[in-house]
């Protein structure tokens, strides 16, 4: 896996701490993480990955557990839950061996490590909360691993293996988890202001599951685009409304004898 979608430990601090500032934070790391961790599954044969679940899945197999829930739930303390962007749950499914859409799958690693850029220097300066970023930084990595490792697996098809590997990685991964979860606990009891809600742990990590997208995924930050301005919105109904008029006004005269006659192209 190339060391581009890696988190950057030297990225430069900020000034000041604010709950959207940690939750950029997290969300970054969550969007890169899942990049990395889908990138790692797909390896150099995405097509043939996802042809692999859709045999899995016309046989009756059961899925992958969803280990990218364990942290989303660790973090709940801090208000922080599966990102909403729809690359995001699109990477959820390929990681629990739902998605089946080669090309849909490359794209959400694009999108998710692209979003995640976006908040790639959103780090603070706290103490408590930088080592809850490092502790998150380091699961997603360990994530990422995990998965590239599966790769080869899932590649020849041996699905009770891959199984068995994805429970062992989540045993690996849940002492980790304990420790994110004890410094978002830390977080949220010494620096309150930080939290912008509490989060309902069945909110924190739904299992991406569902061939729609459901509502519970679509819950936490969204990139703050700018707003579109009043004008337009206003230019573009008062077009809808003249439009209307016209095509009301061309149907009335035309069931009033309007052309007056039919014109003939035969003669």
């Amino acid at each position: 896996m190339g060391g581009s979608g890696r988190q950057d430990d030297g990225a430069a601090r900020r000034a000041g701490l604010s709950p959207a500032g940690l939750a950029e934070a997290l969300e970054a790391l969550a969007l890169r993480g899942l990049a990395d961790a889908a990138e790692g599954l797909l390896g150099g044969a995405p097509a043939a990955v996802c042809a692999t679940f859709g045999r899995w899945s016309r046989t009756g197999e059961r899925e992958l557990p969803w280990l990218a829930g364990l942290c989303f739930a660790a973090l709940a303390p801090v208000g922080a839950v599966a990102p909403r962007q729809h690359d995001a749950w699109v990477a959820g499914r390929l990681l629990v061996g739902a998605e089946q859409d080669a090309v849909r799958a490359r794209s959400a690693v694009v999108g998710c490590r692209a979003f995640g850029a976006l908040w790639a220097g959103a780090t603070v300066d706290d103490e408590l909360a930088e080592r809850l970023l490092r502790a998150v930084r380091r699961f997603f990595d360990q994530l990422a691993d995990g998965y590239a490792a599966l790769h080869p697996v899932v590649l020849a098809g041996r699905h009770a293996q891959a199984v068995s590997a994805a429970h062992e990685l989540e045993g690996q991964l849940d002492p980790l988890c304990d420790k994110i979860r004890q410094l978002a606990l830390a977080v949220a009891a010494l620096r309150p202001d930080l939290v912008p809600a509490p989060v309902r742990l069945e909110r924190a990590h739904p299992r991406p599951r569902p061939s729609e997208e459901p509502a519970a995924w679509r819950v936490p930050f969204a990139p703050r685009l700018p707003r579109e301005p009043v004008w337009r919105t206003l230019l573009a109904v008062a077009f809808a409304a003249v439009a209307l008029a016209t095509a009301c006004a061309v149907l009335w005269l035309v069931l009033h004898g309007w052309p007056g006659r039919t014109p003939s192209f035969f003669g």
